[in-house]
């Protein structure tokens, strides 16, 4: 589910995007998961970052970034060949 995140802030505009848009776009895809939740870890975890205390919106950080490019990126490459 954190990989679907990520996937999910790396492809969207500058980034970033809502819990609850992130939600949307999972579940039209199929994927049920508990948005919150894993936004939560990956904040602990140093993957994303609030740029605005006062808004919703999660935004990858530079780890975050080359952890989709290397890790996620890679592993779904891999299956595709």
């Amino acid at each position: 589910h954190y990989e679907a995140v990520g996937l999910v802030l790396y492809a969207s505009e500058e980034r970033k995007n809502t819990a609850a848009q992130i939600t949307k776009l999972l579940e039209s895809s199929g994927i049920k998961v508990m948005v919150p939740a894993r936004l939560n870890e990956m904040t602990k975890r140093g993957q994303i970052f609030k740029p605005d205390p006062n808004k919703p919106e999660f935004k990858l950080t530079i780890q975050g970034e080359k952890w989709v490019e290397e890790d996620v990126l890679s592993k779904l490459r891999g299956k595709m060949s």
